[in-house]
This record gives structure tokens, C-alpha cells and sequence, in this order.
């Protein structure tokens, strides 16, 4: 029985405000304009707008859950309709309201102001973290909750709409009805809504930051002071106190900092036994603002050295020296890196994963020079300054592919070979001597041999050859 007085009541309603704009339109087009009468009718207008309203909302809670939807679009025509022949009566009504001066040129600033377009505002939607939450609740309740406009199952449906995850799982089982919407934004504030839950949830977040071990990393001291700063302030702007939990802040923020900086800070707080979070965030923020000060002051002088004209390395030739390797480039920086087994343990020159057959072989299949070991070009053009092969004077190639000390290694290793059968087949077991390549320094040049070492030899030998090579 109360739904059908309720739907009568509203069907009254809007009866009457059909008839209103029916008449409105009509003078509205008339032209001998009655600016009284349009008053009128603008003031009934807005009086029969509260109470549709009211009574709409009487009709909601009663209808049944099917027919909600054709309600709602019914509503929503109904009150396009009404507020189109409000609108259409200010604009006329407006030209003719006579105001003095000075009040007519600040309408006139206020319009021009609102003519500037303005982007579209959307809502986030809450994922049920309580960091999220007074954003949320502040920007659905400005342009929703506190909308006359919208029914409260109108604003159920888009408060539904908004939500995702553990917060949408809080409201999914409820019915899409008035009473519903008031107990669920009841429950989504005591659920996420809570002061100890958000403060909670900003010192876990402060607590997870990840520290920073170096003071040199100025990003990431950039980006801890960030996160700290933006806490603290959703703190502050909560109402919490500082120094309600700056005696659990403060020690928490100490290890998140390098050591070098808590000495420092600790120095400088002295005898002090209480200290603000501001205080700590000051000093961070200082060190920050003069790290960035000092790469900006020793990054503009690189930057003028990198300008510098440099000698050209051209202008230099190669002179043989007698000083070791070693003691000639003790002075650069070299980079180990092995381009045959891909180790950074080694150079190159020095990788013993591979025979020197598989070595050219791989130098051959990546399209490496035999001299620099580069890729994309051979060693016929190859314009990279390096010495020449040691042992054969040659510059095509690198003293480890030189075929002369490819052949003594094979005969030595053959000759070794050949001793060690010998030993087997007396004494029945294998005899192991130890082998190294060293580089025999000459009057003129520099050989690369290998030496067998005997421990129970009492006589050194050395091959004839050899010692012509390095005499001459």
C-alpha cells in the first residue's frame, strides 16, 4: 500500500512540473517576455525539484530490486528535462537584472573566469590500502556523496564502480538499495578509514624504504628523503604529533642512512638527549642539497676537461724498450676481459681454456683481427697501435699465433711425451715434470720459450739455436 501512495505522489509531481515547463516554454518563446511570471515559475521550479526528490527517494527504498534500473533512467530523463528549462529561464532572466556598476563588472570577471575550460576530473579507484584512503574519501565525497542531485542508490552504484580489490569484496554482497549505501560508507571508513590503521600503515612504509649504503648515491638519497617527507606530512596532516612517535621514527630513519651520515648527524646533536624528526629530516635534506652542489661544481669541470683538445695518439711511434711489461704500463688501468671464454678473471693473451688451434679458430668465426682481437676487420687492416709479434717481428698477428712458437710447443710436447713413455714402460708409472713459457730477454731482442724444470737434473741445457737467436 505505501509504494502505490508513494509512486501516486511522485506521478503528481511530476505532473505538475511538466505542466510548469510547458508554460515556461511557452513564454519563454512568446515576444513580449513577462519577467515576472518567469520568476514565478523559476521559483516553483526549484521548490517542486526538493520535493521529487524526497519522495524519489521513498520510492527507491520501496520498489522492487528489478525495476531499480528503469527507475533510475526514468529519474535521470525527468531531471534532465527540469534542469534544461531552469537553465533555459537564467539565461533570459539574467540580461534583465538591473545592478549597479561595480557588482555588474565583478559578475563580469566571474564569468570570464569560469569561461576557461577545465580538464575532466576522474576518481581513482580504492584498492583497500589505507595510504589511499583520505584521498579517496575526500574526491568521492566532493563530487558524489555530497551530490543532491544523485540518489543514494545512484550513489551506490558508482561508489561500487570506484572500488577494486579488498575493498570492493567488502561491499560486493550488499544489495543495491538507500539504507545499504549509508552502511557500507560506514563500514569502509571504520575498515580503512581508521587513524591507528593509516599510521600504522605509513611506518610500515617508512620501515620497508631501502637503505642506502653509500653516501655518494645521491639518487637514492634523493629519493629515501622523498618517501621520509611524504610520510611525515600525511602524518601531520592527520593530526598525529611528532613527538608521539618520533622516539620510534627517528631510530628506524638512523639505519636507513649511511654511516658516514649518522656519525655525522650524531656529532652534531651533541649532548642533546631529544630530537626532533624534523631535525633529522632537516640534515638529510641539507646533506642532499649539498651533494647536488658539489657534482654540479666537479661535473662542470669534467665537462671543461672533456673539451680540452687532446694530443693525437698518432703523433707517437712505437720504440722497443728493454724494461719488462710489466713495469711499462704499471701506470694504466687495464680492464681483464677474454674474449675466447668470456671470463673477466684474465686477458686474452693469457686464457688457457683453449688451444691455440681453437683460438684462431674462434677468432676466425667471430671475425676478430689476430692482432687486437676486435671484431669487424682483419689484421691486413688493422690500424690499432700495438707492439709487433715478439718472436717473429711480424704485425699480423699476436705473439700466441706466431707459428714459430706454435712448432717449439709441439716438439716440446712431443719430446715430453716420448720421455714420459719411456718412463712408463721401465718403471710402470707416470712421471709428471713441471713446465713454464717465459720470455728469454737477448743483446737486441726477446724470445718466447718454454722451460722444463728438473729438480733432480744436475745439468741445464738450452737449445743452439736459441742461443744464436738472442745474440744476434
Amino acid at each position: 500500500m505505501d509504494i502505490e501512495i508513494s509512486l501516486r505522489k511522485r506521478n503528481t509531481i511530476r505532473t505538475l512540473v511538466t505542466n510548469i515547463v510547458q508554460e515556461a516554454e511557452e513564454l519563454l518563446n512568446n515576444s513580449e517576455l513577462d519577467i515576472e511570471l518567469l520568476e514565478e515559475l523559476l521559483g516553483k521550479l526549484k521548490q517542486k525539484e526538493c520535493q521529487f526528490k524526497e519522495i524519489n527517494d521513498q520510492v527507491e527504498k520501496l520498489i522492487d530490486v528489478s525495476s531499480i534500473e528503469t527507475e533510475i533512467l526514468d529519474s535521470e530523463e525527468f531531471n534532465d528535462k527540469r534542469s534544461k528549462c531552469i537553465r533555459k529561464i537564467n539565461r533570459k532572466l539574467k540580461p534583465n537584472i538591473v545592478k549597479n556598476p561595480e557588482s555588474q563588472r565583478k559578475i563580469e570577471s566571474k564569468d570570464r573566469g569560469f569561461n576557461v575550460k577545465l580538464p575532466k576530473l576522474t576518481i581513482e579507484k580504492f584498492t583497500g590500502n589505507p595510504q589511499e584512503w583520505t584521498e579517496f574519501w575526500n574526491s568521492f565525497e566532493t563530487t558524489i556523496h555530497e551530490n543532491n542531485v544523485l540518489s543514494n542508490v545512484e550513489k551506490f552504484s558508482y561508489l561500487k564502480m570506484y572500488l577494486s580489490g579488498k575493498a570492493l569484496n567488502v561491499v560486493s554482497g550488499f544489495e543495491l538499495s538507500s539504507e545499504n549505501y549509508d552502511n557500507c560508507i560506514k563500514i569502509l571508513k571504520d575498515r580503512f578509514g581508521r587513524k591507528d590503521v593509516i599510521v600504522s600503515s605509513y611506518m610500515n612504509k617508512i620501515s620497508n624504504i631501502e637503505p642506502v649504503k653509500n653516501s655518494s648515491n645521491l639518487n637514492s638519497l634523493q629519493r629515501l628523503y622523498d618517501d621520509l617527507i611524504i610520510s611525515v606530512r600525511n602524518l601531520d596532516a592527520m593530526s598525529v604529533t611528532s613527538g608521539s612517535y618520533s622516539c620510534m621514527l627517528i631510530p628506524m630513519v638512523l639505519k636507513k642512512i649511511p654511516y658516514n651520515m649518522v656519525l655525522e648527524f650524531n656529532r652534531k646533536k651533541g649532548s642533546k638527549s631529544e630530537v626532533e624528526v624534523s631535525e633529522l629530516l632537516d640534515y638529510i635534506k641539507s646533506e642532499v642539497e649539498c651533494r647536488e652542489s658539489s657534482n654540479l661544481i666537479i661535473n662542470g669541470n669534467q665537462s671543461e676537461l672533456a673539451s680540452s683538445p687532446k694530443k693525437s695518439f698518432e703523433s707517437k711511434k712505437y720504440v722497443h724498450t728493454k724494461r719488462p711489461v710489466a713495469a711499462t704500463f704499471s701506470t694504466n688501468v687495464k680492464v681483464l676481459y677474454c674474449c675466447f671464454c668470456k671470463n673477466d678473471a684474465h686477458d686474452s693473451d693469457n686464457c688457457n681454456e683453449f688451444s691455440n688451434e681453437q683460438k684462431r679458430n674462434k677468432l676466425r668465426d667471430d671475425r676478430r683481427c689476430y692482432r687486437c682481437l676486435k671484431k669487424f676487420h682483419t689484421s691486413s687492416t688493422c690500424r690499432s697501435k700495438i707492439a709487433p709479434c715478439s718472436v717473429c717481428k711480424n704485425n699480423s698477428h699476436k705473439k700466441i699465433f706466431c707459428k714459430s712458437v706454435n712448432e717449439k710447443v709441439e716438439v716440446s710436447e712431443e719430446g715430453n711425451l716420448a720421455t714420459a713413455m719411456s718412463v712408463n714402460s721401465l718403471n710402470s708409472s707416470n712421471v709428471l715434470l713441471q713446465t713454464c713459457t717465459v720470455s728469454m730477454l737477448g743483446e737486441s731482442s726477446t724470445e718466447l720459450t718454454r722451460l722444463l724444470t728438473d729438480s733432480a737434473a744436475e745439468r741445464n741445457f738450452i737449445r743452439s739455436d736459441l742461443v744464436k737467436k738472442t745474440k744476434t
